[in-house]
C-alpha cells in the first residue's frame, strides 16, 4: 500500500471518528421499547410499536422507527410537519437540551402522509435523522436508553379552506370599518361647520341687541 493510500485511509477514518464524537463511541446501541410515548399535537393517530431498536452513528445519528397507525384522519391531509424523536436517559430525561432533537429523513414526510391514509392497524417503518450538532453525538450514543415522539403537525385541506374564509370575513370588517370611520369623519366636518354657523348667530345676535 501506498503512502497516499495509507494517508488518505488515515484522513478517512479520522473524519468517521471526529463525526461521531470519538473512537470509543460504539457505532450502535440497542434501546427496548416497552410502552409507546407518542406526545403532542396529532398523537393519537399513530404509536410505536414494542420492541428493541438500534440506534447507530456513521455518516448520521440515525434510527429506524416502527409506527403502527391507531385511527386515520377523517379530514383529507394536504402535508405535515416532521415529529420530532427526542432522545433520553435513563431517568427518562432529555439527552439533547434543545429544541433539535432527531427529524424524519428526506422523503420519509411523504411517506408519512401516505401512512395516515392507510387502514387502522398498518404498521410502517420510518428513519430519523440527527437535528443536533455533532459535538452532541458521543453523548447521545452513550447515554440513550429510550425515546419519545412529539408534535407531528398536519395540515388539513379544510382547515386551510377555513382560514381563507376568516381572512375574507376580516377583509370585510376591516373594509366595514374604513366606511364607518370616513362616515364619521364627514359627521364630524358636517358638526364643525354647524358648531361655525351657530356661533356666527350668536355673534349677530349679541350685536343686534347691543
Amino acid at each position: 500500500m501506498t503512502k497516499i493510500n495509507i494517508l488518505f485511509l488515515s484522513l478517512v477514518l479520522a473524519i468517521i471518528t471526529v463525526a461521531c464524537g470519538g473512537s470509543s463511541v460504539p457505532e450502535s446501541v440497542t434501546l427496548k421499547v416497552t410502552q409507546s410515548e407518542v406526545y403532542g399535537d396529532n398523537s393519537e393517530y399513530f404509536s410505536v410499536v414494542q420492541g428493541e431498536y438500534k440506534l447507530k452513528c456513521n455518516d448520521r445519528v440515525r434510527m429506524k422507527i416502527r409506527l403502527r397507525l391507531e385511527k386515520a384522519p377523517e379530514k383529507e391531509i394536504n402535508y405535515i410537519h416532521s415529529p420530532s424523536l427526542r432522545l433520553k436517559d435513563e431517568d427518562g430525561m432529555s439527552i439533547v437540551d434543545s429544541y433539535s432533537q432527531m427529524v424524519l429523513a428526506d422523503g420519509e414526510e411523504e411517506k408519512m402522509v401516505s401512512f395516515l391514509k392507510s387502514e387502522p392497524g398498518t404498521e410502517q417503518d420510518f428513519v430519523f435523522i440527527n437535528d443536533f450538532d455533532y459535538d452532541y453525538a458521543k453523548s447521545v450514543m452513550e447515554k440513550s436508553k429510550s425515546f419519545s415522539i412529539e408534535n407531528i403537525y398536519i395540515s388539513f385541506k379544510e382547515d386551510e379552506k377555513g382560514s381563507s374564509a376568516d381572512m375574507e370575513d376580516i377583509e370585510k370588517g376591516l373594509n366595514t370599518l374604513g366606511k364607518t370611520m370616513d362616515l364619521m369623519d364627514d359627521v364630524m366636518k358636517n358638526s364643525d361647520e354647524m358648531m361655525e354657523t351657530s356661533r356666527k348667530a350668536m355673534e349677530l345676535l349679541k350685536e343686534y341687541s347691543e
